[in-house]
């Protein structure tokens, strides 16, 4: 998202910010951004433009496959709207990043021929209209929400079927929201708040040449930062590889992600990882307010 309202008031947006200019100031700062609101409803045609001219060229948006694909029975049937989907998203040229998708967890191993279909149909449409070497050539990154693909055997079986069509393994990290700690100390963050996330073992594996990780951090730094601290190896010998990685922070309440991503990107930093300067770092700093003494 770019418009949530804790961003506004000078804590991520500068003081004056109006709504119709979040998307603008958010690219000014950071460089990708979820799609979210696309699992709800495709934009149109003006509003995707729109949000292409309003970014500048290095900012990828990575929009969510809709829920009338992912969550509407079997998949394989539902490669039509995901090819009009692609159509429609392809508007934003240059600026699109990996469209995502939840396989719900209805959607288990014991549904694989479905996911095999796909996956085969998906790759087919590509590769009929987009060159290996296209720029524009769209990436698919899926997250598994059944518990049973976190089974040793099932798990590597489909990382095994992503990696054969170059679809990348969503990496979903919930452990700060669940652990122990947390809500001992603080209580349940998540507590009332919609869309939870679930609780599911942390994978790790690399099934394409990017990767796209969903970190759920706890509102308390001192809570989330170990485990933020356990990706930054991680992260960077992927970077080291060659790897592109789409990293994003989310919170109960997501008026601390914008700081957990950048505290993220300057830890690697710190490091000596590969990865570009951030903008936000280039954004001068609202003048403070003299005091009389």
């Amino acid at each position: 998202m770019w418009g949530h309202k804790g961003w506004f008031g000078g804590r991520f947006y500068p003081e004056g910010t109006r709504q119709a200019d979040a998307l603008a100031r958010y690219a000014e700062r950071l460089t990708t951004v979820e799609g979210n609101t696309t699992f709800y409803a495709t934009p149109s045609e003006e509003v995707l433009d729109r949000w292409a001219g309003e970014t500048p060229e290095r900012f990828r948006f990575c929009p969510k496959l809709p829920k009338t694909v992912t969550h509407n029975g079997e998949l394989a049937p539902r490669l039509g709207e995901a090819r009009r989907f692609l159509e429609r998203c392809s508007r934003l040229g240059t600026r699109m990043g990996p469209l995502f998708g939840i396989i719900p967890d209805r959607h288990g191993p014991d549904r694989v021929g479905d996911l095999e279909r796909f996956l085969e149909g998906w790759s087919k449409q590509v590769h009929e209209r987009f060159a290996d070497e296209d720029p524009l050539r769209p990436k698919l990154a899926l997250e598994a929400r059944c518990p049973a693909w976190f089974e040793p055997r099932s798990s590597a079986r489909l990382s095994a079927l992503l990696h054969a069509h170059g679809v990348a393994r969503v990496l979903l990290d919930t452990r700060p929201v669940y652990s122990a700690k947390a809500r001992a100390r603080h209580g349940d963050p998540q507590e009332g708040k919609p869309h939870r996330k679930p609780e599911l073992p942390v994978s790790l594996a690399l099934t394409a040449p990017f990767t796209f990780i969903r970190f759920i951090a706890h509102p308390a730094p001192e809570v989330t930062g170990p485990y933020l601290a356990q990706w930054l190896p991680r992260v960077q010998t992927w970077l080291e590889q060659g790897a592109a990685v789409y990293f994003f922070a989310h919170c109960p309440d997501d008026t601390d992600s914008p700081d957990i991503a950048r505290r993220f990107h300057r830890a690697l930093t710190a490091r000596g990882a590969p990865v570009d300067p951030l903008p936000w770092d280039s954004v001068a700093a609202p003048p403070s307010q003299l005091a009389l003494v």
